[in-house]
């Protein structure tokens, strides 16, 4: 992932997110490949990993080029890129870094340290990572909740890798608990992308950090933060593609990358698709509109298949003539699209973001 970055850009902002998609792009594909054969165990792991490995050296350039942990090319050394970053802080900016920090460790203290008893963890998300390991595959099986076939897994491939290749429980909610720091490192490149100062994006990196909606996800195996990251890298390729960067090639294709990642950790951003196509066709850039569609179609379909997004919807078609499932799944998982209840929700849309506590009720 890191050759790939390189190999296709020299900003730090782009190469991060870049790094990340290819990421997410990689465990995905290795366990789709090696599921085909029923071969998802830590000897099919590895080999398809050094597969993959041995193909991404020639396509980025081959061995003359410097190495993982190498200078940045072109650059000075990522230690001393990301030291510059923040050698013009503030007293408060500083401030914020430190707590951000602070805030980060506890989080993952608390994912070391708290073992998996939430009602979803144990009823799908951690359940269903142990029957892919069970079969070695993840394609449809035999299960005790037939949601474990249904919907989306992008997060809980970040717990099974580490459990299938350590037989772990701490290490496995260790490394899917790395999506709070990848989270805030993209708030901060993102509000950095709307131009804001180092203060004002690092205040923004901990008020995202510290909601207490965020805290609480950042337990357990909760989708959720797998899901912000990725909603954040689709707001980095659209808010750079609309300000009119270079390549708009490139940032059309990881729109559709991002697009299709998002929706593989939850299916609700594939509400976004319409307001992705307008902003394909409203953005400045060189480029015609025939290019930008076609650069944003590889990239969600290319994205569609190697992250293993096809398996749960061709599934649930092919089965229940239906992407989400079963009529008896939807009606518990599916929003009603009635006047009635778009209402409600604009009505609570500004006291369900001030997280207002809960009282209970009486009997």
């Amino acid at each position: 992932s890191l050759r790939w970055a390189r190999h296709l850009c020299d900003t730090p902002a782009d190469r991060y997110w870049i790094f990340v998609g290819t990421a997410l792009l990689q465990v995905g594909a290795i366990t789709g490949l090696s599921s085909l054969a029923h071969q998802l165990t830590p000897a099919g792991w590895l080999v398809m990993q050094v597969l993959m490995a041995a193909a991404t050296v020639p396509l980025t350039g081959g061995w003359r080029r410097s190495g993982v942990a190498g200078p940045l090319p072109g650059g000075p050394g990522l230690r001393a890129a990301l030291v510059t970053r923040f050698t013009g802080l503030t007293a408060w900016g500083l401030l914020l870094l430190c707590a951000i920090v602070g805030v980060l460790l506890l989080a993952l203290v608390r994912q070391a340290l708290e073992p998996i008893y939430h009602f979803d963890d144990r009823m799908y998300h951690a359940s269903r990572v142990l029957y892919w390991i069970q079969h070695a595959t993840v394609f449809p099986f035999e299960t005790h909740n037939i949601r474990q076939n249904l919907v989306p897994f992008g997060s809980e491939l970040f717990f099974l890798w580490p459990v299938l290749l350590t037989k772990s429980e701490v290490a496995g909610r260790l490394l899917f608990g790395l999506a709070l720091p990848l989270a805030a490192i993209g708030q901060y490149l993102l509000l950095r992308a709307f131009r804001l100062g180092q203060t004002a994006a690092l205040a923004g990196v901990l008020i995202l950090v510290s909601t207490p909606l965020i805290v609480s996800s950042a337990s357990g195996l909760k989708p959720e933060v797998w899901s912000v990251l990725s909603l954040l890298g689709l707001a980095y390729w659209a808010v750079t593609l609309c300000d009119g960067a270079d390549r708009p090639g490139l940032r059309c294709f990881f729109l559709g990358v991002f697009a299709a990642l998002s929706t593989n950790v939850r299916s609700f951003p594939a509400a976004l698709l319409p307001g992705l196509l307008l902003i394909l066709w409203w953005a400045p850039a060189a480029a015609g509109v025939g290019a930008r569609l076609r650069a944003f179609s590889a990239g969600l379909l290319g994205a569609g298949v190697l992250s293993t997004l096809l398996i749960p919807l061709a599934f649930n078609t092919v089965h229940y003539l239906h992407p989400m499932g079963p009529p008896e799944v939807r009606r518990v998982v599916q929003a009603e699209t009635t006047p009635q209840v778009a209402y409600t929700h604009a009505i609570r849309f500004v006291s369900l973001l001030l997280e207002l506590p809960h009282a209970p009720l009486s009997p």
